[in-house]
């Protein structure tokens, strides 16, 4: 099974339509190479991130999305430092991924 595979049957959303779905549909995809290169990369940071324990995966999630680390703190309701350790835990983990 691809990555693409495992990432359709396991994705969060079902709703989201998949390119293959889209175009049994009649909808024109563009086959751009590093469009879909790209889709592959993210499928490959979600199934990544997916291995992380919970909170270890939330925080990178949050910190990719730009907050700092007591905006992090205050959305998870823990403390900074907590956050802190996660996200070199969270950092450690994916290095051994």
């Amino acid at each position: 099974m691809s990555k693409k595979e495992i990432w359709l049957e396991n994705r969060p959303n079902r709703n989201v339509a998949s390119i293959d779905d889209l175009k049994e549909k009649g909808i024109e995809v563009s086959d751009n190479d590093e469009f879909i290169e790209s889709i592959e990369d993210e499928i490959d940071i979600e199934l990544t991130l997916n291995k992380l324990p919970k909170q270890q995966k939330r925080a990178l999630q949050l910190k990719l999305e730009g907050y700092n680390q007591q905006e992090i703190a205050d959305m998870m309701g823990i403390n900074q430092s907590v956050v802190s350790r996660l996200l070199k835990r969270g950092g450690h983990n994916l290095g051994k991924l």
